[in-house]
């Protein structure tokens, strides 16, 4: 065990030490591939990303997701009551927001960490801007492609919800001590 740890340690040194040799030895390679990433999240990514990222901060601000969080528990019962704004912004705005709110929940004392870990496992999905817009859009060529994948993504949510489902006996806080629009 000790020698594989060590071995895997140096793997990554000399996985290291070869990238940066391989960059001193074709800066011209090194400065293209730069440019052409930076181009593909300026011209790009920003583009698909920002009208979402506007839109989730409206949909925290203005309480909708507090109320569409209410409606929520009313017809689905797997999710105790202060997951479901949390669920709604990570499905709409994507990995951070739902991380973010799953921490803040657990600081609190709103959730166990039992409960936090599993929000943050259910409410960090890619956004559809950056799986729609971006990945099928921008880099695939087709939006179709890119809402396919999306709703892959929404579907494994679905799946690992029912697979991971909490037991009656847990005991669950059901209220939140602050709004969702405060988390931002």
């Amino acid at each position: 065990m000790i020698k594989h740890r060590y071995l895997s340690r140096y793997l990554l040194y000399f996985t290291i030490a070869a990238v940066f040799i391989a960059m001193l030895a074709l800066p011209n390679q090194v400065r293209e591939a730069t440019l052409e990433g930076g181009q593909l999240v300026v011209f790009r990514l920003l583009p698909a990303l920002f009208p979402f990222m506007v839109l989730s901060g409206l949909v925290a601000e203005s309480g909708f997701a507090d109320t569409m969080g209410k409606a929520f528990r009313r017809k689905h019962s797997n999710f105790p009551p202060a997951y479901n704004a949390s669920l709604i912004l990570g499905i709409l705005s994507g990995f951070p927001i739902g991380a973010k709110i799953s921490a803040e929940l657990l600081s609190n004392g709103t959730l166990t960490s039992k409960q936090a870990g599993r929000l943050c496992a259910l409410s960090s999905l890619p956004g559809p801007a950056f799986v729609i817009a971006f990945v099928g859009s921008g880099v695939l060529g087709c939006t179709k492609t890119g809402a396919v994948i999306w709703l892959s993504h929404l579907l494994s949510f679905w799946l690992f919800s029912l697979l991971t489902k909490e037991k009656k006996t847990e005991s669950i806080i059901t209220s939140v001590p602050f709004t969702f629009a405060q988390t931002f």
